[in-house]
C-alpha cells in the first residue's frame, strides 16, 4: 500500500512529477561539478572516454560529498526522518527501515524516474527481505511508540557514523570519502572488465554451438532474452517488446544496470529520430527483421523502437543494483570499510541479489499501474 501511494504521488500527480524532475535536475547539476576536475586532470578530451574519465570521477566526487554530508549530519537527518516514517507505517524494526532509507539517499540516480523508483523500492525491499529472511527473534512490538522508533534509529545511525565515518573535521571526511570512492571506482572498473570479457566469451561459445545445429546469430544474451520474456510480460510490457526488455533484464543481471540503460537508450534515440523523420517528411518507413529503414535519410534504425509504456516500465524494472558485478563491488568495498562483516555479507550476497531483483520488479509493476490507466 505504501509503495502504491508513493507511485500515485510521484508518478501520477503534477506536484509529484514536478518535484521529482526538480530533484533530478539538482542531482545532475550537483554531479556535473566533477567535470571541472576531470577536465583539468584528463584534459578536454575526457568526454571521449565516458566511462573511465567522466562517469568514474562523478562517482568519486559523489561518494566523497556523501561522506562530507554525513559528517555534517545532513545525510543522517534524512535517513533518520525517512527511516522513522517507514518504521511507523510498515511496523518494521527501525534500524531495518533506516537501512532501506539510506539506500535512497546513497544511490546515484541521475534521472527523475530513477529517483522515484528508488523511493518506491524502499518498502518493496523491506517486504522482500522479510519474506526471504524471516525474523527468528521474539515478535517485534508493532505498537511501539514513535519516540521508541526514533530512539532506536538514532542509536543505529550514531553507531554507523562512528564505525564508518569517524571523521574529526571536514578535511578528514573528504580524505576518507576519497579513499572509499577510490575503492568503489577500482572495483567497478575491474568487475566491468571481467564480466564484459566473460559475456563476450559466453556469446562466442553459444554462437558456436548454435552454428553446429544451424541456428544463426544465437548468443548468450539472446538466450537470456527468451528466458526472461515471461518476466517482462508479467510486468505489463506489450508482447512485441517483451523480448527486448527481457534482454535488458538479462544484461542488467549479468553486466550491470549501466550497460542495460545504454542499450535501452539506443531504442529511445531511435524513437526520437523516427518521430522527427515523420514530422519532417510524413513519409513511409520500412521495417525488416525489427530494423526500421528511413529512405529520405538513407538511415537504418537498428533494432527498431520501443513503445513508451515499455520504456517507462523498463526504466523502473532496471533501476537497482541487483547485478552480479555489483555483488563483487559491494563485497570489495565492504572488505575495506567493515572487514569483520565480510563473511556474513558473502553468505547473504545471493539472497540480496534476488531480493533486490524482486523489489525492482515490484516497483515496475506498481509504476505500470499508476502510469497508465489504459493497458494498451
Amino acid at each position: 500500500m505504501i509503495q502504491l501511494l508513493f507511485g500515485i504521488l510521484f508518478v501520477s500527480t503534477d506536484v509529484g512529477i514536478a518535484s521529482m524532475e526538480y530533484l533530478s535536475e539538482r542531482v545532475l547539476e550537483f554531479t556535473s561539478f566533477s567535470d571541472t576536475g576531470a577536465e583539468f586532470v584528463f584534459t578536454e578530451k575526457y568526454k571521449d572516454f565516458q566511462i573511465i574519465f567522466q562517469s568514474m570521477p562523478q562517482i568519486l566526487y559523489f561518494v566523497t560529498m556523501i561522506n562530507v554530508l554525513q559528517y555534517l549530519g545532513v545525510t543522517t537527518f534524512l535517513v533518520k526522518t525517512f527511516g522513522s516514517f517507514l518504521a511507523f507505517c510498515l511496523g518494521t524494526r527501525p534500524v531495518e527501515s533506516m537501512v532501506a532509507a539510506a539506500n535512497i539517499f546513497m544511490a546515484i540516480v541521475p534521472m527523475s524516474q530513477m529517483i522515484t523508483a528508488s523511493v518506491m523500492s524502499a518498502p518493496a525491499a523491506l517486504v522482500c527481505a522479510k519474506l526471504n529472511v524471516p525474523e527468528e527473534e521474539e515478535e517485534h512490538d508493532h505498537n511501539s511508540t514513535t519516540r521508541e522508533h526514533k530512539e532506536e534509529i538514532n542509536n543505529g545511525v550514531n553507531i554507523e557514523d562512528k564505525e564508518i565515518s569517524g571523521s574529526n573535521n571536514v578535511l578528514e571526511a573528504i580524505t576518507k570519502g576519497a579513499q572509499l570512492g577510490t575503492a568503489i571506482v577500482v572495483s567497478i572498473v575491474v568487475h566491468m572488465l571481467i564480466y564484459l570479457s566473460l559475456v563476450d566469451f559466453l556469446n562466442s561459445t553459444v554462437n558456436w554451438f548454435g552454428n553446429r545445429v544451424a541456428i544463426d546469430d544465437l548468443s548468450f544474451e539472446k538466450l537470456l532474452a527468451y528466458i526472461l520474456w515471461p518476466v517482462a510480460f508479467i510486468l505489463g510490457i506489450p508482447s512485441q517488446d517483451c523480448l527486448i526488455i527481457g534482454r535488458f533484464l538479462g544484461v542488467r543481471a549479468i553486466l550491470g544496470v549501466g550497460l542495460a540503460y545504454i542499450q535501452m537508450g539506443q531504442y529511445v534515440e531511435n524513437k526520437e529520430q523516427l518521430v522527427e523523420y515523420k514530422t519532417i517528411y510524413n513519409d513511409t518507413e520500412y521495417m525488416s527483421n525489427g530494423d526500421i529503414f528511413l529512405p529520405m535519410w538513407n538511415r537504418t534504425l537498428e533494432g527498431g523502437v520501443l513503445q513508451d509504456r515499455s520504456v517507462l516500465i523498463g526504466t523502473y524494472a532496471l533501476c537497482g543494483f541487483s547485478a552480479l558485478p555489483n555483488i563483487g563491488i559491494a563485497l570489495g568495498v565492504l572488505s575495506s570499510v567493515a572487514p569483520k562483516r565480510l563473511n556474513e555479507a558473502t553468505r547473504f550476497s545471493i539472497r540480496a541479489f534476488l531480493v533486490s531483483t524482486m523489489a525492482s520488479l515490484l516497483t515496475a509493476c506498481v509504476a505500470g499501474k499508476t502510469l497508465f490507466a489504459d493497458p494498451n
